[in-house]
């Protein structure tokens, strides 16, 4: 028992819980994007390398989508930085929930955002046109406007275009660059046609 009007000394116990809450306060904010809350660029490929080795430990398919949002920096010119950022925040959003939690999701250079599946390359693809018809079909409201966007999307997935992460990232990102070049607006599953880019950002290094 303590005095009255005494206070008693803070436990070993809330000590060590507090210190706990502020270590994973820390470590998320080590993981995930500031702007968008998903993953960010810098711990994406070894989430991805682990992501694709345990679906193939488990005997499990594995698929990876690139989609990069169309014309965000036409945007950012005509609405301001400020809008351009919020609908970033809203594809995020959009992105977790159509997602399964299992799935990963990372945001990749400004624009762009990486999802790892296990699925099969022609279910990601189906999975891919459902979240580009999602995209297609939202409003956001945004500073008092009524903005729509559109995206370019790859989908790769092993066994058919590689077997470790990076192969199917830089398959991923071969057919996202189609994509784009077709006109935009629409998903595209990797075809050996599609030549692999020769340089595709840090992220790609980090496999």
């Amino acid at each position: 028992a303590w005095p009255p009007g005494s206070t008693p000394p803070a436990s070993a116990d809330a000590d060590a819980h507090a210190g706990g809450a502020a270590d994973v306060a820390a470590e998320q904010k080590a993981l995930l994007d500031e702007l968008t809350g998903v993953l960010q660029a810098s711990r994406l490929g070894p989430a991805l390398q682990k992501f694709v080795a345990q679906c193939r430990r488990d005997n499990r398919p594995v698929s990876v989508v690139c989609l990069d949002v169309d014309g965000l920096r036409r945007y950012n010119d005509q609405y301001g930085r400020r809008t351009g950022d919020r609908l970033l925040r809203a594809v995020a959003d959009l992105l977790q929930r159509i997602t399964r939690e299992e799935d990963l999701i990372a945001r990749y250079e400004e624009d762009q955002f990486v999802l790892a599946l296990s699925a099969t390359p022609a279910q990601a693809l189906g999975e891919a046109q459902r979240l580009l018809s999602g995209l297609r079909r939202s409003v956001f409201q945004i500073e008092g406007y009524s903005l729509r966007l559109t995206a370019s999307v790859g989908v790769a997935g092993y066994p058919d275009h590689g077997s470790v992460a990076k192969d199917l990232f830089d398959a991923a990102q071969a057919a996202l660059q189609a994509a784009k070049a077709k006109g935009r607006n629409q998903c595209l599953l990797y075809q050996a046609s599609q030549r692999k880019p020769s340089n595709i950002g840090a992220a790609s290094d980090a496999f």
